[in-house]
């Protein structure tokens, strides 16, 4: 497979973005989970 450079860093570029759209998800559920679990746990079991 012939990559040229700019192929590469626009793959690159949206690997990070995917990275950085799914961590923040993520965290957010799992700040979700957490928070939520201590304030009204019987939502998130």
């Amino acid at each position: 497979m012939n990559m040229t450079p700019d192929a590469i860093a626009i793959m690159v570029s949206g690997f990070f973005i995917m990275a950085t759209l799914n961590y923040k998800r993520e965290y957010v559920r799992i700040n979700t989970i957490i928070y939520g679990g201590i304030t009204n746990g019987r939502d998130y079991q």
